[in-house]
């Protein structure tokens, strides 16, 4: 089925200036489908390769575009992004428009000349079984699903209880390994664990990401062990903690939500007012630290499903 089988909709490339119709349906959609509207992406990158239909009305019905990442040093991931309002659903625009956005990021990975493999990847906050059916029915894999939490940095903070004996250090590239090797041993016995060597690890969570907050990125130390380290990254105006880990031996002894609050208290010194992060489906622990103890509040799942080509 192709995108000329449904002639009520007119078709075209989407430019910058067409981003109104987008913010317009995404948030008829949402309340539609019971569901917080995300802000949408600053800028016009979404728009260099993106394509919409457009209904007898003037309105943008469904939408998709590609965005190809070629940072990462083992592989280049193309990001299938798109949307099919509520009333449209059900009719096969949504495979048309999977097949249109798989076959541009297959020209687009032609272009780049690598032997790198190309990963194909849909992520999504909305649409649930629909769109669950519309990857697995095109040979996508469930990759991973992460709850997202927040909390209100204007609002009173958890009391800051890091243990006294503790020594905090920022994030130098100095310490580049002692962080790796923290990150690696916290994570490693996770599922879909992606086992990055130190030069990837660094490629992708700090020297290709201009986003990296350094002096809210601690490794906490005892002496001459290392024990847990977080990373932080802006997202928006919000601090996003993007990892948390500690070593196994030293787990449930206050260290990581010590650390966390420790951030938190940081955060808002420096004028931040919201704090977000994400947590596997699969780790009940995590979300019962945020959530529980320390007041996070959930917002919404993100599902991400990929596909190797």
């Amino acid at each position: 089925m192709s995108l000329s089988t449904f002639p009520n909709l007119t078709w075209r490339d989407l430019q910058p200036a067409d981003r109104p119709h987008l913010i317009s349906m995404l948030e008829e959609s949402d309340a539609l489908d019971g569901k917080p509207t995300l802000p949408f992406p600053e800028g016009s990158d979404w728009a260099q390769h993106a394509w919409g239909g457009f209904n007898p009305q003037g309105q943008l019905v469904a939408y998709v575009w590609v965005e190809c990442q070629t940072h990462r040093v083992e592989v280049v991931r193309a990001f299938l992004n798109g949307r099919v309002h509520p009333h449209y659903r059900s009719q096969g625009v949504g495979t048309a428009l999977l097949k249109w956005a798989e076959a541009r990021a297959q020209a687009l990975y032609a272009d780049l000349h690598t032997l790198r493999p190309l990963v194909l990847r849909i992520d999504f906050t909305t649409g649930g079984e629909e769109v669950i059916e519309l990857c697995e029915n095109n040979g996508y894999q469930l990759a991973f699903a992460e709850d997202y939490f927040a909390y209100d940095l204007t609002q009173p903070l958890p009391p800051n209880t890091l243990p006294d004996n503790l020594t905090l250090l920022a994030y130098d590239d100095a310490l580049r390994e002692r962080f790796y090797r923290t990150y690696f041993t916290a994570f490693q016995t996770r599922v879909g664990f992606p086992n990055y060597d130190l030069a990837t690890w660094y490629s992708a969570w700090i020297a290709a990401d201009d986003s990296f907050l350094p002096h809210l990125s601690f490794l906490a130390t005892q002496g001459e062990q290392d024990l847990a380290s977080i990373l932080c990254h802006r997202d928006g105006d919000a601090v996003f903690i993007s990892q948390l880990g500690t070593f196994p031996a030293f787990r449930r002894k206050g260290i990581a939500g010590g650390l966390m609050v420790h951030v938190m208290h940081q955060a808002r010194a420096l004028g931040f007012e919201k704090m977000t992060l994400s947590v596997n489906v699969n780790n009940p622990e995590a979300c019962h630290l945020y959530e529980v103890k320390l007041g996070f509040t959930r917002e919404y799942r993100y599902t991400s499903y990929q596909k190797r080509v």
